[in-house]
């Protein structure tokens, strides 16, 4: 769901941008970033939770 909402802010930033006359290029490189962002936080929570003990350890 955080994948779906990453893509969809980051059309709209793209339209927003390319509204107001940026080069569309680096307004989709933004709405990229974001969406790589929101992979990494999403494939890398798993791990940071259970390093800090918030969720149990699987090979216990």
């Amino acid at each position: 769901m955080a994948g779906l909402f990453a893509i969809t802010l980051g059309l709209g930033i793209w339209i927003i941008g390319w509204t107001f006359g940026l080069k569309s290029f680096d307004v989709f490189m933004l709405a990229v970033a974001i969406a790589v962002g929101v992979a990494a936080v999403h494939i890398t929570a798993p791990f940071i939770g259970q390093m800090l003990g918030k969720t149990p350890d699987p090979d216990a």
